[in-house]
């Protein structure tokens, strides 16, 4: 395949390859434990998908052309998902009290959401010149960035100071900090 890779491009491959139509794959790749839709797999391959393809349907066109998932998210211009998140928490996680769960959970769809909004813009902004340099002739680009407010529970919950929640409105954290901090 000469043309760039595109997730498009795999699904073509695949057609080709197997000389299958989008029904005959989607049964193919259900028959393997994959959840894809022909209707996805035609959608895809006509050029007329809109929305953004599930991680299963991204894995389903990886096994499906011969690829590895990681070729297949970079076609898909997805980012490639890590290991399940579960697999990487620090033992004792399970015996966390309901309100630093409830706090975990919140941080983490938090940064969910974060990643979504940044996904977004970038998917939105022109993709030269990089974010944070010059334009020819121009001022800096700034770089994306996204703002979520937390719930009240778990910012409180996150507050490594609860006596900075006290504090006077307007005041300098830093200047808070470096008063801790020459305390004896």
């Amino acid at each position: 395949m000469n043309e760039p890779l595109t997730l498009r491009g795999l699904v073509a491959k695949s057609l080709a390859e197997r000389d299958a139509s989008g029904r005959e794959l989607a049964r193919l790749a259900e028959s393997r434990g994959f959840k894809i839709t022909f209707t996805t797999l035609n959608a895809i391959a006509a050029g007329t998908y809109k929305s953004r393809p599930s991680d299963e349907t991204v894995r389903a066109i990886a096994w499906l052309a011969g690829v590895s998932n990681e070729v297949a998210f970079r076609a898909a211009g997805l980012r490639v998902p890590g290991p399940p998140f579960a697999d990487e928490l620090p033992p004792g996680v399970d015996n966390l009290s309901p309100e630093a769960r409830k706090a975990v959970i919140g941080i983490l769809r938090v940064l969910v959401q974060q990643e979504e909004v940044i996904g977004d813009a970038r998917d939105a902004a022109p993709t030269t010149p990089a974010a944070g340099s010059t334009p020819a002739g121009g001022a800096p680009r700034p770089s994306l960035r996204a703002v979520v407010d937390l719930d009240d529970d778990v910012e409180h919950l996150i507050t490594l100071n609860p006596a900075a929640s006290d504090a006077e409105e307007g005041a300098d954290p830093d200047e808070e900090v470096e008063a801790q901090q020459t305390e004896p």
